[in-house]
């Protein structure tokens, strides 16, 4: 493989050859595991949920942000997906990064090889609903306009580059069908559940990415796993004991839990030579995936070992919205100075996180390397396939999670111990209020073994019938926090609906949020309308601060 390796930047690689592709693999959904039973990547089963949690990574310092920037540039192309799909575009021609073997494997060969991943790094999102309305993708040897600038040498954007590039055309020179993906889960149907097909079966997940770079001798020697562990079963918070790969012996160390696991990762670097991340985030602040990728590119980038993304689409990558994380604020859910919605892949945060200076070692310090998506832009809305956490259960809950999260560790349920958890809140002291007759109890379920309010029957509201098109354009919703603390403060005085502030005086709330504005301006009594303008111009900031280092075409403003 041609073309220069920077230690200063990412390298962004995609060529004009044909895509590799792997058999379809199967692993059954559904089961649920222990957190001490062994662990096999051929058996992955159903997980999900958000991220919440107070697990801090220790040693990470926030940098200064760098006028300068690495990372790919804004110049990606749709490739003629046009077509309606769901309220965004047609996403059945995305290749994720992962597929694209013919570009990673030789950068892999005589490596050892951690894995960063979970029960969502599904190569291709590959299930058994490819026969339900799917779309052929095919290939061609040449292709046209590349997703990503073709020079091989950007002197710009600081990113260097191997001679051939993806193409997000896709044309049909060989009309060589692959495997329907990202609307296996069709946006018209978002209350249906991970891991149901829409014939209401159960889905067959194809293969995994472990199982995959084992086949093509690939030397795996640790996979790391974050929070709820490497089958995403595990409750929002909980402590996941390291185990071992049943089937392969390779051992798995959890990575979440405080700053014990991290010290661990650290001591293990002598074990791999790359460090290879693909599992499947929701683009939130405050869901902990991304900040563990973070705390390994930081631990990488300190020991000499390189760091290779397998990207994939963000589901919430089609706006940013939201206040910037403020320093004193910092903790296990938000490390970063981004907005809560920062609408950037894993490929382009990391080159963000290296470019601007925020690892430990200094800006550019990791050698990274990015496998970008082809056919994928920012104006898309991705359909994941399966549940990313266990309290995520259907894309509803994954784009109402923007603004339910913040219920976290109030007076409020947020429906965890529920089948809709994300997608209501409510109290048992909301009962008789206005506007709050929807009823719901939480139990002890799988992923939510004591939730709040459990076996209380609470009140509130049922935001599964609001209509997707309103909740993007709504983005962050601040008027269910509104109109909880409202109804709360009628019936109760309102005193207690933020919880107890931690040892440093700071509330849940507003380690979530980013500072205590948020918090401060619903006691006020400001309106929704006034509360997000209070957070535009800064958003508008990290949209330009964020532009060189996009691998993909960016949001219409």
């Amino acid at each position: 493989m041609s073309g220069k390796r920077s230690r200063t930047a990412p390298i962004v690689l995609c060529r004009l050859s044909l895509c590799l592709l792997l058999a379809f693999g199967v692993t059954a959904c559904g089961a649920r595991e222990s957190r001490n039973d062994t662990q096999t990547a051929a058996a992955l089963r159903t997980g999900e949920e958000d991220g919440l949690r107070t697990g801090e990574e220790d040693g990470l310092r926030t940098g200064e942000e760098d006028a300068s920037r690495t990372g790919g540039e804004d110049e990606a192309r749709t490739g003629g997906e046009d077509e309606a799909h769901a309220g965004g575009t047609d996403t059945s021609g995305i290749v994720l990064g992962d597929e694209q073997f013919d570009e990673y494997l030789p950068l892999l060969a005589g490596k050892r090889v951690a894995l960063f991943s979970n029960h969502t790094g599904i190569v291709g999102d590959r299930t058994s609903a490819t026969d339900h309305g799917a779309s052929a993708v095919s290939t061609a040897t040449d292709h046209g306009p590349s997703a990503v600038s073709t020079a091989t040498d950007h002197a710009a954007s600081g990113i260097s580059t191997a001679t051939g590039f993806a193409a997000p055309n896709v044309s049909t020179a060989t009309d060589r069908a692959f495997p329907y993906a990202s609307s296996a889960l069709d946006l018209a149907d978002p209350d249906r559940p991970f891991g149901i097909d829409p014939d209401g079966r159960e889905t067959v997940y194809g293969e995994h990415i472990l199982d995959a770079l084992l086949t093509h001798g690939v030397d795996v020697t640790l996979i790391f796993s974050p929070e709820h562990g490497f089958r995403g079963t595990e409750d929002a918070g909980a402590a996941v004991a390291d185990s071992v790969d049943e089937q392969t012996g390779i051992p798995i160390l959890s990575l979440y839990g405080g700053d014990g696991p991290l010290r661990a990762a650290r001591q293990n670097t002598d074990r791999f030579d790359i460090l290879v991340a693909d599992l499947q985030d929701v683009g939130l602040r405050y869901y902990t995936y991304y900040l563990t990728l973070y705390s390994l590119m930081d631990i990488c980038s300190t020991t000499g070992r390189k760091v290779l993304i397998l990207d994939r689409p963000n589901p919430n990558g089609f706006y940013v919205d939201g206040p910037i994380l403020q320093e004193r604020y910092r903790s296990g859910v938000g490390r970063l100075p981004i907005p809560i919605v920062y609408g950037m892949t894993w490929g382009e945060l990391a080159g963000m996180i290296n470019g601007e200076g925020w690892l430990s070692a200094g800006k550019d310090a990791c050698d990274l390397t990015v496998i970008p998506c082809r056919n994928y832009t920012h104006q898309m809305k991705y359909a994941l396939i399966r549940c990313p956490s266990p309290n995520l259960k259907d894309m509803r809950a994954v784009y109402l999670y923007a603004s339910t999260c913040f219920f976290e560790n109030t007076a409020m349920s947020v429906g965890r111990g529920t089948e809709f958890p994300f997608e209501t809140f409510g109290s048992p002291e909301l009962k008789g209020i206005a506007g709050c007759s929807f009823a719901f109890t939480p139990r002890s379920m799988p992923g939510a073994l004591n939730p709040p309010l459990r076996d209380k029957t609470c009140y509130g509201e049922n935001l599964r019938t609001i209509p997707l098109e309103e909740i993007w354009e709504n983005g962050i919703d601040p008027s269910y926090l509104i109109r909880a603390y409202q109804a709360y403060g009628r019936t109760t005085g309102g005193g207690s609906f933020w919880g107890k502030p931690d040892g440093t005086g700071i509330y849940w709330i507003d380690r979530l949020s980013g500072s205590d504005a948020l918090r401060t301006m619903v006691e006020e009594g400001k309106t929704a309308e006034e509360i997000k303008a209070s957070w535009q111009e800064e958003c508008r900031a990290f949209r330009e601060q964020r532009k060189p280092y996009l691998l993909y075409e960016d949001i219409a403003d």
